[in-house]
């Protein structure tokens, strides 16, 4: 079984169809469910196992750098439909059990998105930003069998909501 791969597209392919345990090619590798960018200290993608045994992908959403960044993008487009995929910030380590405290941290984005949404003048994607995030933090509390999260949990929710659709009604009414 090939090993070594030619191109970092190719790499992402093999990752993504998990049917070998290794591989590397030029700034990237895999060992098992975890693909690497330049080296262990940075985890790319992770697949967990769901509670219902479904396969589900982390993507690491804080890239160090361009290349990084680019790296996740491919293994991004190289899941396969069917496969669930979350784009979290990570640090160097993702598993089954620190999953509340990214879900923590992304609660943490989720009002930072909101407030920011307040403040915004002409930016309404702020809240959709929120949105997006909040639902695919309940998806995946409800797959890892986690404590659901909801609107109410943020004191700026309505407002952010509020602020975003008077942005988009100035727009829509100029």
């Amino acid at each position: 079984m090939k090993t070594v791969f030619q191109s970092n597209s190719e790499l992402a392919n093999v990752f993504a169809a998990q049917k070998q345990f290794n591989g590397r090619a030029n700034s990237m590798f895999f060992q098992r469910e975890t693909a690497y960018s330049y080296g262990f200290h940075y985890i790319a993608a992770k697949f967990l196992t769901a509670n219902n045994g479904e396969k589900v992908c982390f993507i690491n959403k804080n890239p160090y750098s361009n290349s990084t960044r680019k790296h996740c993008q491919k293994l991004w487009c190289a899941i396969p439909d069917g496969i669930k995929v979350y784009r979290l910030s990570f640090g160097s380590w993702i598993d089954r059990d620190n999953l509340p405290d990214l879900i923590k941290k992304e609660v943490r984005e989720i009002e930072r998105l909101l407030s920011k949404q307040l403040t915004a003048r002409s930016y309404f994607h702020y809240v959709s930003q929120a949105v997006q995030l909040f639902n695919d933090v309940n998806d995946i509390c409800t797959l890892f069998g986690l404590q659901k999260i909801y609107t109410c949990d943020f004191k700026n929710w309505v407002a952010a909501i509020n602020k975003a659709t008077e942005i988009e009604l100035k727009k829509v009414n100029k």
